[in-house]
């Protein structure tokens, strides 16, 4: 009696719009990460440029191709009459460039399913895969606003894409308003490894001591993106409010600004940060790959969002660090956070709000603790890379063998 044969490994091409590292790149490099080599072939890795997400992606032995995947957002489209502005144009001539370069690359690499991992990706792989009958998902990672524009302009990959995964309910429920079919949308949460935080846990004395930070001081963290939509503001104007119950409190801010006029708006709080006199208390440490050394040194971690957050993948990472968080409403924060079980949630944009559950919860260790086990045991439960990987694997295989019966059915009718 013979053994049944393993089927081979889905051969997966990725595709994304940026090599900025941020919160969906992290999430998308731990799925490469963790998907199975004996289920899971990645070919590549496909996006533009030479950002720190190439370098992540690369780090786990992700080969990576560099094409100008077009990106269509930051465009300044023209009033009507007027000539269409240059760099419209351009992003033109990139999306034609990219679907020749594209149609190469499929055909070299032979994929059986691709991957992309953004909406500005799935707008530039549809037309080739929809040509070439080549079974594809795509991620969405963002809240997508209902606009006329975005309506028209995702609905090609809509209709084509055999399946839409989304990192929220709150994702979901915004790409069914602009005409996702339900039935191919569903909702996988990011995930984070466990094991990771434990192990650094160790590590909390050693940033710490090397910040000159006592075991004693009150320690608040903030980390991800510099950009002004993440709040970062409103937690400068709640430090003062901080420092009068608790004048020895500290806070570090990591991260770093991707666009240009993210690095004015940080130059700006740099400055606020001076003029209200609180450079003493205020450490910009810029990226970091150490992380969850630097939440584990953390008594409270706050994310301040002033616009609806997809998810939050730091909200994530400091409730598997067993800390406090402390968020803002709406989005997919509150799909993760309950109001004093697992964390605290307050306005966008309310820095008064944010300033009183700081001081109550730098006054009360004991509920810290509490929010913060409590936080640990939602994030094992519910947020973990085995069951993202799982629920990954499987819609991979139902695309690939529904794709690969479509195509049996057209063969055997010709």
């Amino acid at each position: 009696m013979t053994t049944p044969s393993r089927p081979a490994p889905i051969r997966l091409l990725v595709v994304n719009h940026s090599t900025f590292y941020g919160g969906a790149e992290k999430i998308l490099r731990d799925l490469l990460r963790f998907l199975p080599k004996e289920d899971v072939q990645i070919l590549a890795t496909v996006a533009p440029g030479q950002g720190r997400a190439r370098a992540e992606w690369e780090s786990i032995g992700v080969r990576c191709i560099d094409l100008p995947v077009p990106c269509f957002s930051g465009v300044t489209f023209p009033y009507v009459g007027s000539l269409m502005p240059v760099q419209l144009l351009g992003e033109f001539w990139k999306w034609i460039s990219f679907r020749r370069a594209f149609r190469r690359l499929l055909g070299n690499e032979a994929p059986d399913l691709v991957y992309a991992a953004s909406p500005h990706a799935a707008i530039a792989v549809e037309p080739e895969l929809s040509a070439l009958q080549i079974p594809w998902i795509w991620q969405m990672s963002g809240l997508i606003k209902d606009r006329s524009l975005n309506r028209l302009a995702l609905r090609p990959a809509f209709r084509n894409a055999q399946a839409i995964m989304t990192l929220s309910t709150a994702i979901s429920n915004s790409i069914i308003r602009l005409g996702a079919d339900p039935a191919k949308v569903h909702r996988v949460y990011g995930g984070v490894d466990l094991t990771k935080f434990d192990f650094m846990a160790s590590s909390a004395g050693h940033f710490r001591a090397a910040e000159g930070i006592g075991a004693d001081v009150p320690l608040i963290g903030m980390f991800g993106q510099v950009t002004h939509w993440k709040g970062w503001h409103v937690v400068v104007e709640a430090i003062p409010r901080v420092l009068v119950g608790h004048p020895n409190a500290r806070f570090v801010f990591v991260g770093e600004p991707f666009a240009r006029r993210d690095y004015v708006y940080q130059a700006d709080l740099q400055r606020r940060v001076e003029g209200l006199g609180l450079g003493h208390c205020v450490r910009w440490t810029g990226f970091r790959g150490d992380v969850e050394g630097i939440m584990a040194a953390c008594d409270v971690i706050v994310h301040a969002s002033v616009q609806p957050e997809p998810l939050g993948l730091v909200i994530m990472e400091g409730m598997a660090a067993r800390k406090p968080v402390i968020c803002t409403r709406g989005g997919g924060t509150e799909e993760m956070m309950t109001q004093n079980e697992t964390g605290m949630v307050v306005s966008p944009g309310d820095s008064q709000g944010l300033a009183d559950a700081l001081n109550r919860l730098l006054g009360d260790p004991g509920l810290r603790a509490r929010l913060g086990e409590k936080g640990r045991e939602v994030v094992a439960a519910r947020f973990t890379h085995d069951r993202r990987v799982k629920a990954f694997l499987e819609a991979f295989r139902q695309v690939v063998e529904a794709g690969k019966a479509e195509v049996g059915v057209g063969c055997a009718s010709r």
